[in-house]
């Protein structure tokens, strides 16, 4: 999941939040970082509230 200091870090090096998590990736610094349950209960999430 995002955490906050994402939006500082980019802050404070002066670039938008996407260029600065395109840059952590680049490095292969992960900013999101789930578990595979994690991920799997946040789909499951989705899907049941996109269906109608």
């Amino acid at each position: 999941m995002q955490t906050p200091f994402a939006g500082k870090a980019a802050e404070l090096a002066e670039l938008k939040l996407g260029r600065f998590i395109n840059f952590l990736d680049g490095l292969k610094i992960p900013v999101i970082d789930y578990e595979e349950d994690e991920l799997d209960a946040e789909f499951k999430t989705a899907m049941e509230l996109s269906e109608p």
